[in-house]
């Protein structure tokens, strides 16, 4: 979001289910960047990764997203495209279909110049000093592992300060997930709408083997601004007509989304050449956005 971007994991009884908002193969070198939009529309027919943009530049939000909100998010849809193949907690996230989970997400303001070191960017920023519309890493990458995992189990979500295009979430008994955004894309068909990608690898850490895997999150948002009750003709004394006009208007600006995550196998995963780029899960959710008492 968020971007929202789903990883998955799991460490023995513990079941990791981890949407980092990461709005996060190591380099992504495309000769040139295919249309989300038809990406999209092909789902689920993926049968390779994305040709996205490999930079360390943050992913620039429209204004519109600007602020707190509160987030509905539904898994409506999941599909392990190759057979006898998939990741170890996928079976597991069938409980979630079709039930609503709400979490806080947030996006503010950034106009921090990219820092450099022997020539190459030690930070994921902007290249310019334009304020930007950016995703709030830490914020929503700890309000959403918290509503899947329980305060409890989620200890801490941390950026790199040398690298923030690495981030950091430490669980209980001092497991880890690492996630390492490694390339994106953004397209702005009209005002209102707006649609991202991004690519990042990531790993888990435990006292076993590291479990690694590489994780694409698409997302396409719609924004609906709050429309006005203006009709001239309305009689006040009419409840029917009132109740008729609010049904047909928006009350709050609200987004919705449609969000698109896949997993793909690591070059090191024994399953890794069954695979050949093709996506072992695909997860689709449906997002509701819509202000918090409380923004930016």
């Amino acid at each position: 979001m968020f971007n929202f971007i789903v990883s998955i994991a799991a460490h023995g009884s513990l079941r990791l289910l981890l949407l980092c908002v990461l709005f996060l193969g190591f380099m992504v070198l495309p000769a040139q960047a295919a249309s989300l939009t038809d990406r999209l529309n092909a789902y689920p027919d993926w049968h390779s990764k994305p040709e996205l943009n490999s930079n360390f530049e943050e992913v620039a939000y429209p204004s519109w997203m600007l602020g707190t909100w509160i987030c509905e998010s539904t898994l409506i849809d999941m599909v392990a495209p190759v057979p006898n193949v998939t990741t170890p907690g996928f079976e597991g996230n069938r409980k979630y279909l079709n039930k609503p989970v709400r979490f806080d997400v947030r996006f503010g303001p950034t106009k921090i110049k990219a820092k450099r070191k022997f020539g190459i960017p030690t930070i994921m920023n902007f290249s310019s000093s334009q304020e930007k519309v950016v995703v709030d890493r830490v914020f929503n990458g700890l309000s959403i592992a918290r509503a899947y995992l329980g305060d409890g189990v989620v200890q801490s979500v941390k950026i790199n300060p040398n690298l923030p295009n690495e981030q950091l979430t430490t669980l209980k008994d001092g497991l880890q997930l690492v996630s390492v955004t490694t390339g994106h894309q953004s397209e702005r068909p009209t005002p209102n709408l707006f649609l991202t990608s991004e690519f990042f690898q990531q790993i888990f850490r435990s006292s076993d083997q590291p479990f690694l895997n590489q994780v694409e999150t698409t997302t396409k948002y719609s924004y609906i601004p709050a429309s006005q009750l203006t009709s001239p003709n309305l009689d006040a004394n009419s409840n029917a007509e009132v109740d008729l006009v609010k049904a047909n208007r928006n009350e709050i600006p609200t987004i919705v989304a449609d969000q698109y995550t896949a997993i793909y196998l690591s070059p090191q995963d024994p399953n890794y050449f069954e695979a050949i780029g093709t996506p072992v899960a695909l997860y689709r959710y449906q997002l509701k956005l819509t202000p918090a008492k409380s923004s930016i």
